[in-house]
Formats: C-alpha cells, structure tokens, sequence
C-alpha cells in the first residue's frame, strides 16, 4: 500500500508538473495574446489620435488661410475704399480751383489758345460751331471776332473751355476744360496703385 501511496503521489506530482506547466504556458498564451491585442489597439488608437490630429491641424490651416484672405481682401478693399475718397476729394478741389480761374484774366488768354489749336484741327468757318458756357460767350466773341463760326452756349459744359463741332464732317473737338480733368482722373485711376 505504501508503494500505491508513492506511486499515487508520483502520479499526482507528474499531474501537477503537467498541470503546472501547461498553467503557465496557458498563462504565457494569454499574456502574450493580451499584450498584442493591447499594442494593436494603442497603435489603432494613436493612429486615429494622429490622424484626427491631423485632420484638426489642416482644417485649422485652412479655415485659417480663409480668414487671413477674407482680412486681407476686406482691408485692401477698405484702403481702396479710402484712396477713392480722397481722389474724389482732391479732384473736386481741383474742379473748384479751376472754376474759380475761369473768373481771372488767364481765362480769356486760356479761350484765345484754345480757339487757334481748334483752328489748327478745322477751320473755323460758317460749318463750325463753337461750343462753351453761357457765361464765356462774351469772352468768346471778342476772341472769335475775325471768325465766321457760330458760338453757342450749352449745360453740359460745367467748368470751362471750348468744344468745335463740324456735324458736316462729323467732328468734334473737346478742349474744355471738363474733359481734361476728367482725362486726369481716369489717368490716376488707372495707376495699378488705385487697383485692388
């Protein structure tokens, strides 16, 4: 019976080695199974942590990109804004500074150059009109004396200066003083500075 007993706890050390061993190896399986499920799902994490990262960090570019646009856009539009007003303010002064110098002498000697670079274009005969403002045919008909033009006053002339019509050729010659402010205008307009 004692050898049963031993052979009993022989068996029952084998078993518990066995059981033992394959405990561990059990262990270690699941360990290791755990392990990597573990790594595969921290780096599915970081991988959608970074790429959600990313994607935060480019939609914050972008809606930044728009903005600095949007800022910029509205600022130049704002400067241009303001450029425009002061040119409309400068060439109104100019309008009205040259208003005020068609009331002086320099006025009559300005019409009497303009009438001979008219003549220089076109005679000045009985087929021309000479157009100007009510308030310069008195000067104009001292200055178209020797002429056998007709003069006559219109309302679309504000500032001063002369316009020659010939409708039998149909030409006409602007030299008022209208056009070439507005010439001017158009010029510093056009300066690529003036642009938006």
């Amino acid at each position: 019976m004692k050898e049963n007993q031993a052979k009993l706890n022989l068996l029952r050390e084998e078993i518990e080695n066995c059981s033992e061993k394959e405990a561990a190896a059990l262990v270690e399986a699941a360990e290791k199974s755990a392990e990597e499920t573990v790594a595969a799902l921290e780096k599915e994490l970081s991988a959608k942590r970074g790429g959600n990262i990313r994607r935060i960090t480019e939609d914050f570019r972008t809606a930044e990109r728009k903005r600095v646009s949007e800022t910029c856009f509205r600022e130049n539009r704002r400067v241009l804004l303001r450029r425009n007003e002061l040119t409309e303010e400068f060439f109104s002064a100019v309008k009205e500074k040259l208003v005020t110098l068609t009331e002086t002498p320099r006025y009559t000697a300005y019409l009497s150059t303009s009438a001979e670079r008219a003549e220089k274009e076109m005679p000045l005969d009985e087929k021309t009109k000479v157009l100007c403002r009510e308030c310069d045919t008195a000067a104009l008909v001292t200055v178209l004396k020797d002429k056998n033009c007709t003069l006559e006053a219109v309302k679309n002339i504000e500032i001063g200066g002369i316009m020659v019509s010939c409708p039998e050729k149909g030409i006409i010659l602007d030299l008022t003083l209208d056009s070439a402010l507005e010439a001017e205008r158009e010029g510093f307009s056009a300066l690529k500075e003036m642009q938006l």
